[in-house]
C-alpha cells in the first residue's frame, strides 16, 4: 500500500470517528432561548436588587453558548462579573456547562438526561461532610424574559433548596 493510500485511509478512519463532533452544528439547541440582550436582576440575602447586563451568543464557530454578565450595580456586587460556556458533546449526548467570575468563583456543571431545556448538575466533595449536590435550572421560559435557578441538595437529590434565582428580562427587541 502506497503512502499517499494510508494518508487516505487514515484520514477517512478519522473523519468517520470525528466527523460528527468535528462538523456537527447546534440548530435550534434547546439552549438557545437565552441567546441575545438581557437585563438581568436578582435578590441578594441581605435584600439587596442587583441588576446587570447579560449578553449570550454563539461562539467558537457556533457549537458554544457564551453568557457575559456585566455592568452589575447593587452593594457588594457592584462590578461582579461572569463568564458562562455551555456546549454540547455531540458524541456523548451530553451538555458541559461551566461557570466562572470576578470573585473567584468557579462551577462546571453536566446535563446527562434529555430534559428540554437541560438541568445541570454536579457533586461537591467538601471533605468529611456529606457531599453537595448543586443544580442549574431554567424556568418561566418565553421569549422576552426567563429565569435561572441555582439549588442545592444535601440528601442526593432527594429534596432541593433554592439558593440564587435570577431573572433575564429581554432589552430591546
Amino acid at each position: 500500500m502506497s503512502k499517499k493510500m494510508i494518508k487516505q485511509l487514515t484520514l477517512g478512519i478519522v473523519l468517520v470517528m470525528w466527523g460528527p463532533y468535528l462538523f456537527a452544528q447546534e440548530q435550534n439547541s434547546p439552549l438557545d432561548f437565552r441567546i441575545g440582550s438581557w437585563r438581568v436582576s436578582w435578590e441578594t440575602p441581605q435584600g439587596i436588587t442587583v441588576t446587570g447586563n447579560a449578553n449570550i451568543s454563539r461562539v467558537v464557530g457556533g457549537k458554544v453558548i457564551q453568557e457575559l454578565i456585566y455592568e452589575v450595580t447593587g452593594g457588594e456586587m457592584a462590578g461582579f462579573e461572569v463568564m458562562n460556556l455551555a456546549q454540547h458533546n455531540v458524541l456523548e449526548g451530553k451538555w458541559y456547562m461551566t461557570w466562572v467570575d470576578s470573585q473567584g468563583g468557579y462551577m462546571s456543571f453536566v446535563s446527562e438526561g434529555t430534559d428540554n431545556p437541560p438541568v445541570f448538575t454536579r457533586k461537591v466533595s467538601r471533605g468529611p461532610r456529606a457531599a453537595l449536590f448543586q443544580r442549574i435550572r431554567y424556568e418561566v421560559i418565553s421569549p422576552q424574559e426567563w429565569i435561572w435557578r441555582l439549588e442545592n441538595s444535601r440528601d442526593e437529590g432527594k429534596t432541593w433548596q433554592l439558593m440564587w434565582e435570577m431573572q433575564y428580562l429581554k432589552l430591546g427587541n
